[in-house]
């Protein structure tokens, strides 16, 4: 992946839905000296259909958490990424690929150091809920404000759902799914995994998996009585990449935050909605934002015309499909029963994204709304 920016942070991201259980045995993220900029290994899709993504990243900070300016990863004019989604992974399941350059921080000097320790639950401020539908990728995941909301989930099934996190506050996700009764605990075929994941900006994780408050991010739904799942994202600091907390860590972009909810399929489930409500809180003061130094002043980079072109370029044309690939923003009317369409080819924030899409596509069923 080539820089076009003088020393630039790069954010590269890979997300999958198998259809089977899989696990990304690796991604890595080198400059071209072979020296290593980020790794991520063995990150896990508990089951068939979820939604699942890491990221890695080219900074300053090298993996042991200081500061290296001068580094390869940093300064080189490209860096090379290495996939491997792992032997048991299903051919031809697609994987998302996404790079997100952002110019060079300027006063990293002067930012808070990467939070101490795991990140403590808040309890966010509750009230009626409000009836919302998540999307079913990162690419078509509603945008929501910090409250209550109700919805619905099948079993295989991914929703997704968006709200923004500004530097120095923290997301607090809680997710209540109710008792069932007697007919549909029978109906669910067995004892259902219900997740809780949450992604930063660039899709990396940023989940905390044990709160020590007597519920955490993942449990078996048995559904003979009320189950919460809960998770902290933050505090975002530009620093945090520094952190020993995957949690920390990953509460290194401020922007818009994914939470992922997600219910195992039992091979005799029937496909029913069960009801939930999902509460969302944003605490704490906005601070510690970076300065970027001026893309423009960048090695390469062209002067803006004064007037636009009336046709794209054969280079800037490129090589892409006329046809819309992924699923469009808003367009969740309708659900599926393996977890909905994986997204190819979404793009999302950042100074230069290039998002790339391979393997074959999924045969979904769907289902309305009920």
């Amino acid at each position: 992946m080539e820089r076009r920016l003088d020393n630039s942070w790069v954010t590269f991201s890979a997300a999958f839905r198998d259809p089977e259980d899989t696990v990304l045995s690796s991604l890595k993220l080198t400059a071209p000296d072979g020296s290593s900029c980020d790794a991520q290994g063995n990150v896990e899709q508990l089951a068939g259909y979820q939604l699942t993504s890491t990221a890695v990243r080219a900074t300053p900070f090298d993996t042991f958490g200081e500061e290296k300016p001068d580094s390869a990863c940093i300064t080189s004019p490209y860096v090379v990424a290495t996939v491997d989604l792992g032997s048991n992974a299903t051919v031809g399941t697609p994987i998302e690929l996404r790079v997100v350059e952002t110019p060079a921080v300027t006063n990293l000097d002067q930012l808070p150091e990467a939070f101490d320790g795991d990140p403590s639950w808040t309890d966010p401020a509750t009230g009626k809920p409000t009836v919302t539908q998540g999307g079913t990728s990162f690419d078509d995941a509603p945008t929501l404000v910090p409250g209550s909301y109700a919805d619905s989930i099948v079993q295989g099934e991914t929703l997704t759902y968006q709200v923004q996190v500004d530097w120095g506050q923290q997301l607090n996700a809680q997710v209540t799914l109710p008792e069932l009764d007697a007919s549909h605990r029978g109906a669910a075929g067995g004892t259902p995994i219900a997740n809780l994941r949450v992604y930063n900006p660039g899709r990396g994780e940023a989940t905390s998996n044990d709160l020590g408050t007597g519920h955490n991010s993942q449990l078996a739904y048995f559904g003979d009585g009320r189950s919460v799942l809960s998770t902290v994202a933050g505090p975002v600091r530009v620093k945090n990449v520094t952190a020993s907390s995957d949690a920390v860590a990953g509460a290194g972009l401020d922007g818009l935050y994914t939470v992922v909810v997600f219910v195992s399929k039992q091979p005799e489930g029937k496909s029913i909605p069960v009801p939930f409500r999902l509460d969302l809180g944003v605490s704490g003061t906005v601070e510690g934002a970076p300065e970027y130094a001026d893309p423009l002043a960048a090695s390469g980079a062209a002067e803006p015309s004064e007037e636009p072109t009336a046709e794209p370029s054969d280079e800037t044309r490129g090589e892409l499909s006329d046809e819309p690939s992924g699923s469009a923003s808003g367009s969740s009317s309708s659900r599926s029963d393996d977890g909905g369409g994986f997204p190819v080819g979404g793009v999302l924030g950042g100074l230069a994204v290039l998002a790339i899409a391979a393997g074959a596509g999924v045969y979904l069923k769907s289902r309305s709304k009920a």
